[in-house]
């Protein structure tokens, strides 16, 4: 879900906390990450980007078992992602 960035099913302060502690960060990974735009930096924008969604969420049932770690063809793990399916 677009903002959820900790993935608990929910865009509130923790996922703008997130961005925030991560703010001009220089490193691969918290670009990777946190920089939401693809500008290549970590900003303001980034955080409106998360801000923008704030309240969202999303229900996840309680018979979902996360099974990420165990898909490990990288295509199908992209196809999942960019489907939008974080229980997979």
């Amino acid at each position: 879900m677009p903002g959820d960035l900790n993935n608990d099913g929910r865009v509130n302060i923790e996922d703008i906390m997130l961005v925030a502690n991560a703010w001009r960060s220089t490193d691969p990974a918290d670009i990777a990450s946190y920089d939401l735009d693809g500008d290549g930096d970590i900003d303001i924008v980034d955080i409106m980007l998360v801000a923008r969604e704030w309240g969202n969420s999303c229900a996840v049932a309680p018979w979902a078992i996360d099974m990420s770690g165990l898909d490990t063809d990288p295509a199908m793990r992209d196809l999942a992602a960019a489907a939008g399916f974080r229980w997979v």
